[in-house]
């Protein structure tokens, strides 16, 4: 998969099957709304948990432009951007093929997305699926990014494997580490 901004509504549903990612989004909605959120995160938990579900589905009531009890409405410009994969606020990397890292150039299509305005004004976010699969060139071209943040745009890692990722590029952003859920 290249760069995408591919959200569908499937996806935005998915947390509201795991309930054991409510808390956690309501958590990031509120820190959002009280302008607390930091500008990177570091995603991490077991492989199926619904680490990048639950980062789609935030980046979704993100930029909606009228939420309802913190989710997307599912009917403004905003969700319907978001729907059909193309809102210019948001932007989804991971590699391009299973098993393949995450290149240089994707991480400069990144750099490329933080340093545009906002299309709608609000928020921008940049999500990196198996970040722990950035390659050297493109962990080193990251950090730059990351230590200098751009106002109102989030960026989140997501890995199941954070120990593969960089001390310095775990130590910029804040961690996020999600449980499995407890079995019944």
């Amino acid at each position: 998969m290249e760069a995408s901004t591919q959200t569908s509504p499937k996806q935005l549903d998915t947390v509201a099957k795991m309930p054991w990612l409510t808390d956690t989004l309501a958590a990031l909605q509120l820190r959002h709304a009280q302008g607390s959120l930091a500008h990177a995160y570091l995603v991490s938990g077991p492989r199926g948990v619904g680490k990048l579900a639950l980062v789609k589905a935030f980046a979704a009531s993100m930029t909606c432009d009228a939420p309802i009890a913190g989710r997307p409405c599912g009917a403004c410009k905003g969700c319907s951007l978001t729907q059909s994969g193309s809102h210019p606020d948001v932007l989804v990397l991971a590699p391009k093929e299973v098993g393949k890292g995450i290149t240089i150039d994707l991480i400069r299509s990144l750099g490329e997305f933080v340093n545009r305005s906002s299309h709608s004004g609000g928020s921008r976010v940049a999500v990196i699926a198996e970040a722990h699969t950035l390659n050297l060139s493109a962990a080193n071209a990251l950090l730059k990014t990351l230590e200098e943040p751009h106002a109102s745009t989030f960026l989140f890692l997501v890995s199941d494997q954070p120990g593969h990722l960089s001390a310095t590029i775990r130590s910029r952003c804040q961690k996020l580490t999600l449980a499995a859920p407890a079995a019944n």
